[in-house]
């Protein structure tokens, strides 16, 4: 990519990054997704229109728009580009990739993916790149982040925990920081997993602009309807509990989406409003029909939503009926454990 100054790596070696690809693949380039970005995906970590920030030849960002997902995968390198798109053309896959400069990103989206890039820039170019992840990630929007971590086996600019949270100490929250391993052509690298956000805040956002709809997509998207009905010590606005079938139905017809609905049988049945509840629940129905087959990850997010008001609201009254809920939240590929995490997720690191 030309037209812009040289990184401190590129500097370090002597050349650009695309060099990197020539004559074969680079010694980060194993062929095939890490490990992580696979659990992640499986686990429902991913969600939303998805950017993949140092993407090269695009096997993490081909993972994730195979299930579904609308992915857009950046890199400076032009050789690289050129490489996953060719692999998003033979496997059938439509994600989309564009040569562009982290440094100056642009769109945005409800979740970023960095896979090794962080750890290759200096101090300054890190303030510059952590401003440039918070202009394209939506509020409420996750960031992921693996780098290469200060422990054995080292791999080149390996980052200390300290140097992590000072980068992202102004306008993220890391909900989680894990040691990791991130594969290489030469054998494993010690690695950090990070992630970054706060969805509370960003729910109360979209309530205080009015914008019931975005508050609701935020709470179903992020898998935190449990924070709704109480079963979770974290909370979200109180207001969302205020919300009713009425106030849904209310919306403009181009407005009405099925996360609404299903945030709206929630707020009842945590009001204790159980007919409320199965009309919500029975909107929700009607919309989630009414949405394209290309939106899979959405409905799934949808229907694990779905299964979990059903099994708060049997539990007690209705065992069997309550086991079958939570069937169906098992035939539901990567929601298992997502369930068991956190609900208010943001920027997790490796």
């Amino acid at each position: 990519m030309s037209g812009r100054p040289p990184t401190s790596h590129e500097r370090r070696a002597g050349a650009p990054w695309d060099a990197s690809y020539a004559g074969g693949p680079a010694p980060w380039d194993t062929g095939e997704p890490q490990p992580v970005v696979v659990r992640l995906a499986r686990e429902g970590g991913f969600a939303g229109a998805v950017l993949d920030a140092g993407c090269g030849t695009g096997e993490n960002a081909l993972h994730i728009a195979a299930r579904g997902l609308r992915v857009i995968g950046v890199d400076v390198a032009e050789t690289a580009i050129s490489i996953a798109r060719e692999k998003a053309e033979q496997r059938g896959v439509p994600a989309a990739f564009e040569v562009g400069d982290a440094l100056h990103l642009g769109g945005v989206f409800d979740t970023v993916l960095d896979c090794g890039l962080f750890h290759t820039f200096d101090d300054d170019e890190r303030r510059e790149y952590v401003a440039s992840l918070a202009s394209v990630t939506r509020p409420g929007g996750h960031l992921y982040l693996l780098c290469f971590r200060d422990a054995e086996p080292k791999g080149p600019h390996p980052v200390s925990e300290d140097e992590l949270r000072t980068a992202f100490a102004q306008g993220w929250r890391i909900v989680s920081l894990d040691p990791e391993r991130v594969d290489t052509r030469f054998g494993r690298a010690a690695a950090w997993l990070g992630e970054h956000g706060l969805l509370a805040e960003a729910v109360r956002h979209a309530l205080t602009a009015g914008d019931w709809c975005y508050a609701s997509r935020l709470v179903v998207h992020q898998l935190a309807i449990g924070q709704v009905l109480a079963l979770t010590e974290a909370r979200l606005p109180g207001e969302l509990v205020r919300l009713t079938p009425a106030d849904v139905r209310g919306l403009p017809l181009h407005s009405l989406d099925p996360e609404s609905a299903l945030v709206a049988a929630a707020a009842a049945l945590r009001r204790g409003e159980e007919p409320a509840c199965a009309k919500a629940l029975e909107l929700a129905d009607r919309l989630l029909g009414e949405l394209p087959h290309e939106e899979a990850d959405r409905i799934a997010r949808c229907r694990l939503s779905h299964a979990v008001i059903r099994m708060a609201r049997d539990r007690c009254r209705d065992p069997q009926a309550a086991r079958a809920a939570a069937a169906d939240t098992e035939e539901m590929p990567g929601t298992t454990v997502a369930l068991k995490r956190p609900f208010s997720r943001v920027c997790r690191c490796w």
